[in-house]
């Protein structure tokens, strides 16, 4: 798929994530985010970012760690940072860009949740939304 008004980032611990998880998940995406100019490899998230009124990057990362953590009965520290990271790259591409309508794609659902729950009443509601991978994919196919 490609489409001049989409672009997919890629955050450091995604890529990590891929690397990690070879034989399970295609490395293909790496290769893409140094080749395809619709894919980029988002820079690390500078945690004290934010947007006008919005919490930090930091303040909402910790935040679904936190909530995560409860709903996964995992300790905070035990627990991967990836999709709170997610959010946390959305407030850097939302500072850093043009862009003003972000989605963040993930395949679990709680931390799907999570995410929008820790978004909601905060700046960042209406410009970040999260998505199911599934859906997408289903609307990519029609």
């Amino acid at each position: 798929m490609k489409a001049t008004d989409i672009e997919l980032y890629l955050s450091e611990r995604v890529r990590q994530e891929i690397e990690e998880q070879e034989g399970w998940i295609s490395p293909d995406w790496l290769h893409k985010s140094q080749t395809e100019s619709w894919v980029t490899a988002a820079q690390p998230v500078q945690e004290g970012v934010s947007v006008y009124d919005g919490p930090s990057a930091a303040v909402i990362m910790d935040r679904i760690q936190q909530r995560l953590s409860k709903i996964e009965q995992i300790p905070p520290d035990k627990l991967r940072k990836t999709d709170a990271g997610l959010a946390g790259t959305a407030i850097m591409i939302l500072a850093s860009t043009d862009h003003d309508d972000i989605g963040i794609v993930m395949d679990d659902k709680n931390a799907e949740q999570t995410i929008q729950a820790v978004l909601s009443d905060t700046y960042y509601e209406d410009y970040i939304r999260v998505f199911n991978i599934w859906d997408i994919i289903e609307f990519i196919e029609e």
